[in-house]
């Protein structure tokens, strides 16, 4: 591991919640029903994992896994906004797992998608660019996410490369999710890339945010 495992803890989960500001929106337009924030360098949910510790040995594996990526900033769309390392709580026990409860495990209050048929599959296709309707996203194409470079390089490469193998089944969900929406006016969209960690019922990935200019509007 990069550092001890009581220092890998105490630098992440035993640290203090901190409601962030890099969502640029109010707190009250995120689309989630805990407030996001950082414990330390990790995105996670004001409420979860409050009872673990340091003796999770598959836990500290998950951090040290996120605390390893080398990540940037967002690769797509018009600004420049950092991709951080992220970590939530999923109650689904041994089910498969399906593009419902990862909206779970995110906490998402209110998805909305006119293009998706069922949030009860367990493999979703990019569901196309569909501008001016209900468009947030849950998907498993790699192509059409728009955290990584995905042009010139494979998904087997790089940040996501270490995240698909660190993974359940190499599988990672990406979804794309919209703040509450004032008269028909939305600036903001919230990007993740999750999946299932194999070494307990906890969700791993990274989140970052972008302007919806041409990635969804």
């Amino acid at each position: 591991m990069r550092s001890s495992a009581s220092l890998l803890f105490a630098e992440t989960l035993g640290a203090p919640f901190r409601r962030r500001t890099f969502f640029e929106c109010e707190p009250e337009d995120l689309p989630f029903t805990e407030p996001i924030g950082t414990r330390g360098w990790l995105v996670t949910f004001a409420f979860q994992f409050l009872g673990v510790g340091s003796s999770d040995r598959g836990l500290l594996r998950d951090l040290d896994t996120l605390s390893k990526l080398e990540l940037s900033t967002c690769r797509y769309g018009a600004t420049d906004t950092p991709v951080l390392p992220f970590m939530s709580e999923l109650r689904t026990g041994q089910q498969p797992l399906t593009a419902q409860h990862v909206l779970a495990g995110l906490n998402v209050r209110d998805f909305r998608s006119a293009h998706i048929p069922s949030l009860h599959a367990t493999r979703i296709t990019y569901p196309g660019y569909h501008p001016h309707t209900e468009n947030d996203e849950i998907h498993n194409d790699f192509t059409e996410q728009h955290i990584f470079e995905s042009e010139s390089a494979s998904e087997d490469n790089g940040a996501h490369g270490e995240l698909k193998r660190s993974v359940q089944d190499g599988r990672l969900w990406y979804v794309l999710l919209h703040p509450t929406r004032h008269e028909g006016i939305c600036e903001f969209v919230f990007l993740f890339a999750v999946g299932r960690s194999p070494h307990g019922e906890r969700l791993m990935g990274v989140v970052t945010h972008q302007f919806c200019h041409n990635l969804c509007d």
